[in-house]
């Protein structure tokens, strides 16, 4: 598969790491959905649906812990979404890497990483699913 291009002149997205800042595709959906902070529970609704749109089982997890994760424990898909780090734009990146992890260990940040959450943040933006920030974005 070819490899992405680098994109060195951008900013870093906040909230992102700069490699995946970099290579997306999808820049300008991530800028937006990395500053759309959202509740537990409409995390909660949005990870099921992605989990469901992929007929994954999905493991989530949040805690009062430092970092957001996302990959496999006990041989399954999971996410730990950290309680002051639920901004959409992590929840797509941490769900990424749980469905990577069928693929690969799900740690990394290559071009394989970066081509699934730029799938995953189209599906979203493209689904109702989206409508769960219609509101949050205006105030944005």
């Amino acid at each position: 598969m070819q490899k992405l291009t680098t994109y060195t002149n951008r900013k870093r997205i906040p909230g992102e790491y700069h490699l995946v800042s970099y290579k997306t595709k999808e820049y300008d959906l991530l800028l937006k959905y990395n500053k759309i902070q959202v509740t537990q529970d409409e995390s909660e609704i949005i990870l099921k649906w992605m989990a469901r749109s992929c007929k994954m089982k999905l493991n989530i997890n949040f805690r009062n812990c430092n970092h957001s994760w996302g990959g496999k424990r006990h041989n399954k898909p999971f996410v730990t979404i950290a309680n002051s780090d639920k901004f959409v734009g992590t929840l797509v990146h941490e769900f990424s890497h749980a469905h990577n992890c069928n693929f690969d260990s799900g740690k990394n940040h290559n071009d394989g990483f970066v081509r699934t959450q730029d799938k995953f943040i189209r599906k979203f933006h493209n689904s109702k699913a989206r409508e769960i920030v219609t509101i949050k974005e205006r105030h944005n």
